[in-house]
Parts: C-alpha cells; structure tokens; sequence
C-alpha cells in the first residue's frame, strides 16, 4: 500500500521513488496515524419534507383571494421562511456529529457537499469523512444512528468502512516551501480532532 491519494500519477517508477524518498518521515508518521485506524463518511441530506424547493404550503380551508404580485411574495416569504428552518435543523445535526465525532475519531476530513450526478435527489449538505479507531468503529456508527432519530426531517448516512484515502496524503509543505516546490494547490490536511 502506498500512502498516496487516489489517482496519484508519477511518470515512472524513478519519479514515484523520489516523492517516497523524499516524503518518507512524513509518510511514516501518516502510516502510524493510519494503522488501526478506519475511515467512515457521515453524510447529511434535505429530504423532501424538508428541502426548500418542495415543501407545501398546509392544507386547510382556502386563503381568501390575493393579487397575483401579493400571492408570489407570500409564497416567496413561504419558500424562505421553510429554507432557512430545513438549514438551521440541517446545522444542528451537524453540530450533534461534531460531538460525537470529538469522541471516537482522531482526524476529520470536511469535503465539499456532493452536486450533480454524485448525489441523490436530495441535497446534500454535509459530506465529512473521519478516522475511527478500528475498536470504536461500532459504536462510532450506533452514536451516530441514535443521534439521527432526533431528526426525522433529515436523512443522515454513515458510509464505510472505507480505506483511509481521505487521510492518505501527508500534511501540505508550509506556504513558503509550496510555493518554491510550484504546488501551491496542495491538499489542506486533515483535522485533528481534540
């Protein structure tokens, strides 16, 4: 196994035992953070009970008569009034992850909410992944299933047990030293969690 991202490409063989050689204290200790270790995704999406764009006004007796201009602000106060509320239950799941995350993972990795073809119809707003140790993976995953029932609203998904790639790479060079190696774009590290 290599302690390399997914898709790492080196030209030859020589090239890729250079970047070892080079790297080699910082991917010894990336070893030593990795072993026992398992990464797991947590994932929050808006169902359709809560997402903004499908959400419908309460059924009961008619509203009187609007003008068409009246009748589209109110639905638009509606349609952000019912965004802001699915947001605000969204952070607060996201803030019950965090502390049970504080207790079982030592490092956390906050990728960028799936979009397009990756996702389901229901938007995803959070997509974190975090390095279990391996004897605290179940109940990692029973916390996380017992902190979901207290928001039906939302779908909360535990992914893995997967290969530690989001953990893979070696912390980036300091700003000074990226940019003289021409990698600026280096990967940010993963949290460490307390």
């Amino acid at each position: 196994m290599l302690p390399l991202r997914m898709a790492t490409v080196y030209q030859d063989d020589h090239r890729a035992r250079q970047a070892l050689t080079a790297q080699h204290h910082a991917f010894s200790q990336r070893f030593d953070q990795l072993r026992a270790h398992t990464e797991y995704g947590v994932k929050i999406y808006l169902t359709p009970s809560t997402s903004p764009d499908t959400k419908q006004a309460p059924v009961g007796s008619p509203a009187p008569p609007v003008s068409p201009g009246k009748a589209y602000l109110r639905a638009r106060k509606t349609q952000h009034h019912t965004r802001e509320s699915a947001y605000q239950e969204a952070q607060q799941a996201a803030q019950a992850i965090d502390a049970i995350a504080t207790r079982y993972a030592t490092h956390r990795v906050r990728h960028a909410p799936q979009r397009g073809a990756l996702t389901t119809a229901h938007e995803n707003v959070l997509n974190d992944a975090y390095l279990i140790p391996d004897d605290q993976a179940e109940e990692f995953q029973t916390s996380i299933a017992e902190a979901a029932r207290h928001f039906p609203d939302l779908r909360i998904e535990v992914t893995g047990p997967w290969a530690p790639y989001s953990f893979a790479a070696p912390p980036p060079e300091p700003p000074d030293a990226s940019a003289a190696s021409g990698n600026p774009d280096a990967p940010a590290a993963p949290t460490q969690l307390p």
